[in-house]
C-alpha cells in the first residue's frame, strides 16, 4: 500500500477503524494482508508472533460465532414457518368443515320435496 502517511486503511489505531478491521477479518476479505500489516507493525516476524496468533484465533472463533448466529436465525425462521403452516392448515380445515355443514344443511332443506320437481317422461 502506498499511503501518504504510510498507514494502511485497516488498522487498530482508533476504535471505529478497529471495528471495521475486525469486520473485514470476520468476513474473510483479505484478512491475511491485514494480519501481515499487524505483524509488521509489531516488529516483524519475531516480534509479531502473538499478533499472528491473535489474527488466527480471531478468524477461527469469529467465523464459528458468525456461523452459529446465522444458523440460529435460519432455524428460528424455519420453526416459525412450520408453525404458520400448521395454523393455516387448521384454519383451512375449519373452513372446509363449515362449508360441508352448510352444504349438508342446504341439501336437507331441498331433498324432502325434491320429488315434485322431477319430471317423469316415458
Amino acid at each position: 500500500f502506498n499511503f501518504e502517511d504510510e498507514t494502511p486503511t485497516t488498522h487498530f489505531d482508533t476504535f471505529p477503524a478497529a471495528i471495521l478491521t475486525v469486520f473485514q477479518i470476520l468476513t474473510g476479505e483479505d484478512w491475511n494482508a491485514v494480519m501481515y500489516h499487524g505483524i509488521e507493525s509489531q516488529g516483524g516476524v519475531k516480534g509479531g508472533m502473538f499478533t499472528s496468533i491473535y489474527f488466527i484465533i480471531l478468524t477461527l472463533f469469529g467465523n464459528y460465532t458468525l456461523l452459529n448466529v446465522f444458523l440460529a436465525i435460519a432455524v428460528d425462521n424455519l420453526a416459525n414457518a412450520q408453525e404458520l403452516t400448521k395454523d393455516e392448515e387448521e384454519q383451512e380445515e375449519a373452513i372446509n368443515k363449515k362449508l360441508t355443514l352448510q352444504k349438508t344443511k342446504e341439501g336437507k332443506e331441498v331433498s324432502p320435496m325434491s320429488a315434485t320437481n322431477i319430471s317423469i317422461t316415458s
